[in-house]
């Protein structure tokens, strides 16, 4: 992954990062290019349709790097801080370093993971929640103690460092892709087959179950028909008043743009909320709308470049990672389970 996001940082400048083209190419050309340089820099590039749908806001982020004469840590702020006026959901610090390495590949360091984490055991990095300017500090720090090398030089050096698991700087060996393994494993325990028999099987019960509750008004049924396929909804969905309970499910159910309005209401919900709502739409319509975990939103996030930040970008970036690995939607949640760190909740 690191030869191809070097290799795409250093022919952006001539491909289409410069004066000429960001003046006078049409919406649809600088999407193409900036989509084909995502896939090249971001080791997951689950979010490409959020990219794309937000191109236009890229599009002036990428000029205000390329253009405006602060601190870069100032300028890559305002792309990657959440309310930032040219953040994207679903875009991170990998993009958004390769576009400003692009800019000045021999000053400028990469973000990833791996380069904080190495960045953190040689003490060049303390801070608990970085930003830009502490990679930028930690590269000119090693430039200073030896003048030939590159910002690329340090990025290689210091994911070598990330990754090491002795006092070796090669120990580390590449870094897999954790997947392939996952899905083995999990297939291992349930094939795939009977995990789509048993699960259709549940589902259409608990359909059922809701759709009798929803027209007998009996919001207790209906929180049974969710607890069936989510035991820890039943907690949560009881403190609602029960009338509102099953208007919003009825709302939710028969809506006809459901991700649209769920993403407005989990702006003033909290994540118990979210997982309601995923369970609703998830018995609407199972295999495009996934179950939701904690668990597997911290696993999709530990793969991709930014968190999935609303039901609808955990659906996006379930979708692309089905789409990469083969997987069906119904076994997608346990494999990214499995990725979260062990504090998360199941």
């Amino acid at each position: 992954m690191l030869g191809s996001r070097i290799n795409a940082v250093l022919r952006a400048r001539g491909a289409w990062l410069n004066d000429q083209f960001l003046r006078g190419a049409s919406d649809e050309d600088f999407a193409e290019q900036v989509a084909e340089f995502y896939e090249c820099v971001v080791p997951a590039p689950f979010f490409s349709a959020s990219l794309r749908r937000h191109a236009g806001r890229i599009r002036r982020g990428v000029e205000h790097l390329a253009q405006s004469a602060e601190e870069i840590a100032v300028r890559m702020n305002r792309c990657l801080n959440r309310r930032a006026v040219f953040a994207v959901p679903g875009v991170g610090p990998a993009f958004w370093s390769a576009i400003a390495q692009s800019l000045d590949p021999l000053r400028l360091p990469a973000w990833t993971p791996e380069i904080v984490k190495g960045a953190r055991r040689l003490g060049l990095i303390r801070r608990k929640k970085p930003w830009y300017g502490d990679l930028v500090s930690a590269c000119e720090e090693l430039r200073r103690r030896d003048p030939r090398l590159t910002a690329t030089h340090v990025d290689h050096f210091l994911t070598l460092v990330g990754r090491m698991t002795q006092a070796d700087l090669h120990s580390g060996g590449p870094l897999g892709d954790p997947l392939p393994a996952l899905i083995s494993s999990e297939r291992g325990q349930c094939p795939l087959r009977q995990k789509l028999t048993d699960r259709r099987s549940l589902l259409t019960a608990a359909r059922t179950a809701l759709l009798v509750a929803l027209r007998a008004e009996d919001a207790e049924l209906a929180i049974a028909a969710l607890e069936s396929i989510d035991c820890r909804i039943g907690l949560p969905a009881r403190a609602w008043d029960a009338g509102a309970l099953l208007q919003w499910i009825a709302w939710i159910w028969h809506d006809d743009d459901p991700l649209a309005e769920a993403s407005a209401c989990e702006c003033h919900s909290d994540l118990t909320s979210r997982s309601l709502l995923a369970a609703v739409l998830h018995l609407r319509a199972p295999e495009r709308h996934p179950q939701w975990t904690q668990a597997a939103a911290a696993g999709l996030a530990r793969l991709a470049d930014a968190p999935a930040m609303s039901y609808s970008m955990y659906v996006e970036g379930v979708a692309a990672l089905c789409q990469r690995y083969w997987l069906h939607t119904f076994e997608a949640p346990g494999i990214l389970a499995r990725l979260a760190p062990t504090k998360t909740a199941v």
